[in-house]
């Protein structure tokens, strides 16, 4: 079999430094913040929905599913496997009451801000410049040899 092999941008992060459990995102990836608005969106129409009368266990399991879904959304499938493992988002983990999600996000989210800006930086220079000196335009001229 053939293998093609290309630069994808995507960063790898260990969790909690164990080599063996990684998150893989490109956060330079245009549509990753989109992604992650919408995921929150989704995130806090849930929290609004829930009714008085909801119990904790059906709050903890469809939660769970969602901030999941939501972070595999996000950030591609498979991330809240290796996030969470097994355990449920809303597991407390220290003396504070912290649940793993928040944790987590405590976490990731200045990472992700500051690669974020540095890889948005490094992309709207690099597209300028491809537009600039005509290698677009090259790019586009070779596709269009293939497929005609």
């Amino acid at each position: 079999m053939q293998s093609i092999n290309f630069d994808t941008g995507y960063k790898t992060y260990t969790i909690n430094g164990d080599e063996n459990n990684v998150i893989r995102v490109n956060l330079a990836d245009p549509n990753l913040r989109k992604r992650m608005e919408t995921a929150l969106r989704d995130i806090d129409d849930f929290k609004n929905s829930i009714k008085s009368d909801t119990t904790l266990p059906e709050v903890y399991e469809k939660f769970d599913d969602l901030v999941k879904s939501k972070i595999d959304f996000a950030f591609g499938e498979g991330t809240s496997k290796a996030v969470f493992g097994n355990l449920n988002c809303l597991t407390p983990v220290n003396d504070k009451g912290e649940c793993v999600f928040e944790t987590f996000f405590a976490a990731i989210l200045p990472v992700i801000k500051r690669d974020m800006e540095q890889a948005i930086k490094n992309q709207d220079k690099h597209i300028s410049d491809m537009v600039d000196t005509g290698k677009l335009d090259k790019y586009v001229d070779k596709i269009k040899g293939v497929v005609q």
